[in-house]
Parts: structure tokens; C-alpha cells; sequence
């Protein structure tokens, strides 16, 4: 077991690796593999397979094999509910949501997915302090060990944070796959003005899960 706890994460780690060149079938093999090994390690489902059943589910979305990827996200949305709900492990369970949103965005299924991109929103943005412009240290060091905000975070607040901007842009791509185009414009001016505001920059860079630093490590 020695030998795994330092094998699993290697395995994972060459998924990524993979994955970030666009290889996902290979990806597919080699986070298996690590889930393979992690669950002979831990009893129960722990962090280090929740982060590998995220990639897993994210690499077969990437190759169109849907049901496989719900069920890992699905899995992995279960196995978080049941954690203590900090920042830390809010912020992964709209990641997850909004992966969840991605694998269901199809003509027929969008009511489902703007749900989906809905609650990831409302649940990412519960993790600003109300009325606050930023992320104060003394609030984010008040939240525990594994709450390790990023310094840079502090300018962001809950309608400017890119994560937000993301997801509000994912909900609109899914609005006009309803053909609902004016709903889409206004989110989308929406977006282009919150950012002007808080960057100063007019081009936007998506990431949702077509980015896998998004994923859960």
C-alpha cells in the first residue's frame, strides 16, 4: 500500500498530462487505472478519488461518452454533499454542477443544464461574504485549514469573480441553444460590463470544463 499511495497520484498525474494534450482516451486509461489503485488504499470514498472520478468524468464528456462521465460526476456530487460544507469544498461542488451543466447541454436537455449552471452559480457565489466587495483574509483564514484563498481573489467579488462570468456565459451559450437569444445578449452585456469594471479588459477567456485545471486534482 506504500507503493500505491505514491503510484495513484502518478497515475493521475500522467491523465492529466494526457488530457492537457488533448489525448483523452489515453487520459481515460490512466485515471482509471489511479481510481483502480486509490480504492484498494482508502475504505471510503476520499478526496484523492473524488478529485480522479472528476477527471474521469471530464475526459469522457471530451469523447462523448456521456453516461459514463454522469456517472462519475455523479458519484463524485454525492460523495462532496456529504463533506463539511467550507469554501474549499463548495467551490468543488459548483465546479462539479458545472460540469454536470456541460455533459447535459444538448438541445433537448437544456432546461436541465441552465438548472444545473443555476445552482452552481447560487452555490459559488454563497462563498463571498455578503455585502463585501472581496474576500477579506481575516474571513477566508477564519473558514479552516483547507480554505487557502488566493491573495489575488480579494479584488473579485461574488458577480465579478471569473468563475461567475463563466458560468453566467455557459448559461447563455445554453440559452441560445434554446434559441432564446435576448436573454443570451443581456447576460452576456452583463458580463462584458463586469469585467470592464473590474479588469478593464472586453475579451474572456471561458473556463468551464473544456479547461482541466478546473478539474478536481
Amino acid at each position: 500500500k506504500e507503493s500505491h499511495l505514491a503510484t495513484a497520484p502518478a497515475l493521475n498525474n500522467t491523465g492529466n498530462a494526457y488530457a492537457k494534450e488533448g489525448h483523452h482516451e489515453k487520459a481515460i486509461e490512466f485515471y482509471n487505472k489511479s481510481l483502480e489503485l486509490k480504492k484498494s488504499i482508502y475504505i471510503k470514498l476520499d478526496q484523492e478519488i473524488l478529485g480522479t472520478l472528476t477527471n474521469l468524468g471530464v475526459a469522457y464528456s471530451r469523447t462523448r461518452k456521456y453516461e459514463e462521465a454522469q456517472q462519475c460526476f455523479e458519484t463524485a456530487l454525492d460523495f462532496s454533499y456529504q463533506k463539511e460544507m467550507n469554501i474549499t469544498m463548495k467551490t468543488n461542488i459548483a465546479t462539479l454542477l458545472n460540469h454536470i451543466a456541460h455533459n447535459t447541454m444538448k438541445p433537448s436537455q437544456c432546461y436541465t443544464a441552465i438548472d444545473y449552471f443555476r445552482q452552481s452559480l447560487t452555490l459559488r457565489q454563497s462563498t463571498f461574504p455578503p455585502d463585501v466587495d472581496g474576500v477579506d483574509d481575516n474571513d477566508a483564514s477564519n473558514q479552516g485549514n483547507n480554505d487557502n484563498s488566493n491573495n489575488n481573489e480579494n479584488k473579485y467579488n461574488k458577480e465579478t469573480h471569473p468563475d461567475i462570468l463563466a458560468t453566467k456565459h455557459n448559461m447563455g451559450l445554453a440559452l441560445c441553444k434554446q434559441s432564446k437569444y435576448e436573454k443570451a445578449r443581456q447576460l452576456f452585456h452583463n458580463i462584458y460590463k463586469r469585467m470592464r469594471e473590474t479588469t478593464g479588459e472586453e475579451e474572456f477567456v471561458i473556463a468551464d470544463d473544456d479547461d482541466d485545471d478546473n478539474a478536481l486534482n
